[in-house]
């Protein structure tokens, strides 16, 4: 390891070459950090190969999580809830590339055992969370956990209220999930609803994730039909857009479009299969 003047970042999330929401994330951000030219950085990344030549050919140091031998397999698959995560090599890697900053921008599960169980390699450091909080109230285990920590990012204004609220944490900045604008190029929303043959002042309620149960569509709706009973007047005039894009297990969306409401509903396999053999016999 070549020691330099620049501040030392090592960044911490699923590998910046594959295409999961954190990993594009890290990719832009990572990206943007190099640009600046001040920091020399360093990539941890779960379900990145070592020796895997789009992480290599970055320009920042790059560690690959995933296991290279069967001794390592072996290692790896002892503790696998952590260790995709990337706490096999978390004090290795530390030592290694000797962190002023360490920056991680995953969900709970995917980072506290940094802290519980690693908290004096963290204080060689100055650690840097952004925790994805999107309900409420916070779960007793995140503030007992992250409250150890100085410094909070929020992805939004509505997360950086809720840690205050429930945590008692100052948030030092909010920093949104990106998009692309040289893909996603922000369009005049009016004559979008014109095109699509919507009125002017419908409300577009929006969720984008991946197909499967842990995302919780069910939830969504549910709480969309609660609004829709208690604000009558705003909901005749309110769009519910479900966007999906992979179908996991034994779950899909159908969606059945109305004049003003998009219902999605989320179906079970197993209960359209079992139908399916009704009708037959």
């Amino acid at each position: 390891m070549t020691v330099t003047d620049k501040r030392r970042i090592l960044y911490s999330s699923e590998a910046s070459y594959l295409h999961t929401g954190f990993s594009k994330m890290a990719r832009e951000t990572l990206k943007r950090l190099h640009s600046y030219g001040k920091y020399d950085i360093g990539e941890l990344a779960s379900y990145g190969h070592p020796h895997e030549p789009r992480g290599l050919n970055n320009p920042w140091k790059y560690y690959g999580v995933l296991p290279v031998n069967q001794q390592e397999a072996q290692l790896y698959q002892s503790n696998y809830n952590t260790n995709q995560f990337g706490e096999w090599k978390f004090e290795a890697v530390r030592e290694d590339f000797k962190p002023d900053i360490f920056i991680d921008t995953r969900d709970y599960w995917m980072c506290e055992w940094q802290i519980t169980r690693h908290k004096g390699t963290l204080d060689k450091c100055t650690p840097v969370y952004e925790v994805c909080v999107d309900s409420e109230p916070i779960p007793r285990a995140y503030i007992e956990t992250f409250k150890q920590i100085k410094y909070h990012v929020a992805y939004s204004e509505y997360a950086k209220y809720i840690w205050k609220r429930d945590a008692g944490v100052d948030v030092i900045d909010i920093i949104p999930p990106g998009v692309d604008t040289h893909i996603h190029i922000p369009m005049d929303k009016i004559a979008l609803k014109k095109e699509l043959g919507l009125p002017e002042n419908v409300h577009i309620i929006q969720m984008v994730a991946r197909n499967q149960p842990r995302k919780r569509f069910d939830r969504v709706y549910e709480s969309y039909q609660m609004f829709k009973k208690k604000n009558k007047d705003l909901a005749r005039k309110t769009l519910l857009h479900f966007h999906t894009y992979q179908s996991v297990s034994y779950t899909h969306l159908r969606a059945h479009e109305t004049v003003l409401d998009l219902v999605c509903r989320l179906l079970l396999e197993k209960k359209k299969h079992k139908k399916e053999q009704n009708n037959q016999s």
